[in-house]
């Protein structure tokens, strides 16, 4: 399960990421790539009808405003395929919903919905903002003893290292000293088979099994389908008697004779 959340951060980075705040065309996002627009189409299409009612409803709104912005910073005309694929999901999503005919329509209510979220905002500052300064000051009083403790673990640290550093370098030179007489031998091949109990008792339990499918298979009777039909003695000696010879079935060229046998039931007719 995913949140709603996570989602909506993921669109609206597929949306804002690498994008330049002067509006001038990124090199990560061009005009003329329509990627990111089919990776939203398929998110959406995907969970969108989950965004249907409460407060998911209304992120979603708000979303496809600035989707509709996105769109329009495109190169246009869209391409066909990329016009079908958004008309396509927002009948799914939003059947009523009436888009943007020109940018300058979506850039307004776009800047219509910051505009009211910025009213809210103004009324939630002075509300959050009200800390009083001894708050403040434990708060930067904790970060320097937390940045102090922080510099400290990083000397130790560096002396640790050095001390590590200096032990290597001693061991490098005593095995470089006594390398000279010390001959050392390489082994290769692959690893052996050590048989153990349970490989044992797992082959004595195949051959079992295959023993006892093989007895049991033994004394079943194998029954031969009947394919072949055979013709009557009574069809065979009509069919010899009418059948034309060779010159005549050279003359005839287009007809051919032949006999059909039906079977119904156990008997032939």
């Amino acid at each position: 399960m995913v949140e709603s959340s996570v989602v909506f951060r993921i669109l609206y980075t597929l949306l804002a990421f690498g994008h330049n705040s002067d509006g001038s065309p990124s090199r990560l996002d061009p005009p003329s790539s329509y990627f990111r627009v089919r990776l939203v189409c398929v998110l959406l299409d995907t969970c969108g009808h989950y965004f249907s009612r409460g407060l998911t409803k209304k992120k979603l709104d708000v979303f496809l405003v600035y989707f509709q912005c996105y769109l329009w910073g495109k190169e246009q005309p869209l391409p066909i395929e990329i016009e079908f694929l958004v008309h396509d999901l927002l009948e799914i999503l939003r059947p009523k919903l009436s888009l943007f005919e020109t940018d300058k329509e979506a850039y307004e209510a776009a800047a219509q919905l910051e505009a009211e979220f910025k009213s809210k905002l103004d009324h939630i500052k002075p509300i959050v903002g009200d800390s009083s300064p001894s708050q403040a000051q434990q708060e930067a009083a904790a970060r320097g003893s937390v940045s102090g403790e922080e510099e400290d673990e990083d000397e130790e640290d560096e002396e640790n290292d050095e001390d590590a550093a200096g032990e290597d370098e001693h061991s490098a030179g005593t095995m470089s000293d006594t390398g000279d007489e010390d001959e050392v031998h390489f082994l290769s091949g692959s690893h052996k088979h050590v048989p153990s109990a349970e490989d044992d008792a797992f082959l004595a339990a195949f051959d079992k099994m295959m023993t006892d499918t093989i007895q049991s298979r033994r004394g079943e009777t194998v029954k031969v389908s009947a394919v072949d039909i055979p013709v009557p003695m009574h069809m065979r000696r009509s069919t010899a008697a009418s059948m034309p010879s060779v010159d005549e079935d050279n003359s005839s060229g287009t007809t051919v004779n032949f006999s059909l046998v039906l079977k119904k039931g156990h008997k032939q007719q």
